[in-house]
């Protein structure tokens, strides 16, 4: 049976070793992360790290059964070092570990900078006690790594503040009607109540 195992690179060889295994018909998974553009400064231009990084600087997966491909095939690929396990014998990763870190990767890169989402948009929470619920983008803080929703829990419309990284910008369907904006104030001067996240 196929399973996911992990596997650990010399530096800057992930994407290498990716090539090799691909070309030998491995099906394999090299998370990587889109800088923001407020980011993108940090990286030397001519870097392939202005493009993308490594979620596990090192680490990527492979799926395999061993029962079927023996271990010396994939330890004997340039640029590998190892396969993780304990006592010599490979550990697999359970698909839906894979599958979470797949998920949280890409909530990374749709929101890869505050300058892409606008007031008025549509995100999902994707991490945390409030997670997979929908609310409104208002606007982003100054720290530039929290922003501030609007959430409506238990039939109250909140202004909740929550990591960046934690949102996920909502894709409106084609012929979908849009999503009503929430109230910014509750009438008679009365303000949301404000939520920390």
């Amino acid at each position: 049976m196929k399973q996911w195992y992990v596997l650990y690179t010399k530096p800057h060889c992930e994407d290498r070793v990716v090539t090799v295994l691909n070309h030998r018909g491995y099906n394999t998974y090299f998370p990587k992360i889109i800088p923001s553009r407020r980011n993108l400064a940090k990286f030397n231009s001519n870097s392939a790290h202005a493009s993308s990084t490594a979620f596990f600087p090192r680490y990527l997966f492979v799926e395999v059964d061993l029962e079927c491909v023996p271990i010396s095939t994939l330890r004997w690929i340039p640029g590998l070092l190892y396969v993780l396990g304990h006592e010599g014998i490979p550990a697999p990763v359970p698909e839906n570990v894979i599958k979470r870190i797949n998920q949280k990767v890409e909530a990374l890169n749709s929101c890869s900078g505050p300058d892409n989402l606008k007031q008025g948009d549509i995100v999902r929470i994707s991490s945390g006690p409030l997670e997979d619920l929908l609310a409104t983008f208002d606007r982003s803080l100054s720290s530039g790594e929290r922003v501030q929703i609007l959430l409506t829990l238990m039939g109250q419309l909140k202004r909740v503040r929550i990591n960046r990284q934690d949102i996920v910008i909502v894709e409106q369907k084609a012929g979908c009607p849009n999503h009503r904006r929430p109230r910014r104030t509750r009438g008679k001067g009365r303000h949301i109540r404000s939520t920390h996240g």
